[in-house]
């Protein structure tokens, strides 16, 4: 993977790498954990700058961080990312976002004998940690007061009490800073 070719040419690593990666991973366990879904190939950078057309058809570009995912991983990253705003790099209208959630499940998932209910409950988690990904960018970097972070707070934040809602929240909340009850005061948005 990209650790051995890292350490191959001998590129320095950030010096909190192994911490960060440890936390990461222990967010993962505790997901998958919750979560099991069933491990597929995947793209896993299904954003709009990735696709091309040609002959009227979509294509999908730029496999460098394809692999064995959980399903949704790819589905989730390419809806989360979604903007009502038209100006937005990736405007997607949340008619548009409800049509591909249904039209995915009625045209590959539910066929493969996955309840709807256990396909929402483990979109939903993904499409939190999609949120949160980006928020932990953020904090390791320094850039808590950009819009980005601020938009993936809120979605982070409004995902949240949709599950709680739901009943869908875990028992076992995942830790770590990006996580915490925040005050905005550096926050522009």
């Amino acid at each position: 993977g990209y650790e051995k070719i890292i350490a191959d040419m001998q590129v320095p690593m950030f010096a909190d790498y192994a911490e960060n990666k440890e936390k990461v991973m222990r967010i993962k366990a505790e997901i998958d954990a919750a979560v099991n879904p069933k491990k597929v190939p995947c793209h896993n950078d299904p954003l709009c700058e990735n696709w091309v057309e040609g002959d009227g058809r979509m294509y999908l570009i730029d496999w460098e961080y394809a692999g064995m995912q959980p399903y949704l991983s790819s589905f989730a990253r390419l809806i989360a990312h979604g903007e009502e705003d038209e100006c937005a790099f990736f405007h997607m209208r949340s008619e548009d976002r409800a049509f591909a959630i249904d039209y995915y499940y009625e045209h590959l998932v539910g066929e493969k004998g996955i309840p709807y209910e256990a396909y929402r409950r483990d979109l939903d988690y993904f499409l939190l940690y999609e949120y949160c990904e980006w928020i932990m960018l953020g904090v390791r970097y320094g850039d808590t007061t950009s819009e980005r972070y601020c938009r993936y707070l809120a979605l982070a934040k409004e995902h949240i009490k949709h599950l709680k809602e739901e009943e869908i929240w875990p028992s076992k909340v995942p830790s770590g800073p990006w996580l915490t009850p925040y005050d905005g005061r550096s926050c522009i948005c």
